[in-house]
């Protein structure tokens, strides 16, 4: 469970992402759905949760347009690391797992910390490889809640470069989906490491 920030009220996480479809609570309006939802958490990558609830709601945000971003997990160098449900492959970019590299470094680097894949819920080819892309997410510079910066490290602050990203071209491209503004992102990433797509760059670095 988690305390809803607006309400301060004690919910689960499924039910956090259920308000997202339809945060005003009017049936009837549409207005108030977001573009993305930005994940930073994650359960066991137990193969059991690839048939669990998150499935059907993440499918629903997916149909309702939103684009759906999970930071891949910090449990990097092992394969099939990656979090569920951001290990999830309901489609290519449904969900969006996002990587760590080292942006201050030449070449970019993967993180050791960053979760690899394979998924643990099967499939072939795309499908299987996790995460689909990556972005900085060691030794970034960030504000903190006391006041001042710090430099900090993980793949939540990768996760949120690419969510920006998915925003970026909502604005230029209001009419696409998150799912297609996801495989526009997907498809134009710059290739890292191993030739082609692999379990530790994905597609490579998001490139907008």
């Amino acid at each position: 469970n988690e305390i809803c920030p607006w309400e301060g009220i004690s919910t689960s996480t499924i039910e956090v992402l259920q308000w997202a479809l339809n945060p005003d609570g009017n049936t009837l309006t549409s207005s108030d759905i977001p573009d993305v939802v930005n994940n930073s958490w994650g359960n066991s990558n137990n193969a059991d949760e690839c048939r669990s609830s998150f499935r059907n709601v993440v499918q629903a945000l997916d149909a309702a347009g939103i684009a759906v971003v999970f930071a891949a997990g910090n449990r990097g160098p092992d394969p099939s690391t990656v979090n569920l449900p951001g290990g999830l492959n309901l489609d290519l970019v449904v969900p969006m797992s996002i990587g760590s590299i080292n942006g201050n470094t030449l070449n970019y680097p993967i993180s050791d910390f960053s979760s690899r894949g394979p998924s643990v819920c099967g499939r072939d080819g795309s499908f299987l490889i996790k995460p689909e892309m990556v972005a900085p997410g060691e030794r970034v510079r960030t504000a903190t809640l006391q006041g001042g910066y710090s430099t900090v490290d993980g793949t939540s602050f990768s996760a949120p470069y690419v969510s920006g990203a998915i925003l970026l071209l909502k604005e230029a491209f209001p009419t696409l989906s998150g799912k297609q503004l996801g495989l526009a992102l997907y498809n134009s990433a710059r290739d890292l490491g191993p030739v082609g797509e692999d379990n530790d760059y994905g597609k490579g670095l998001i490139d907008v």
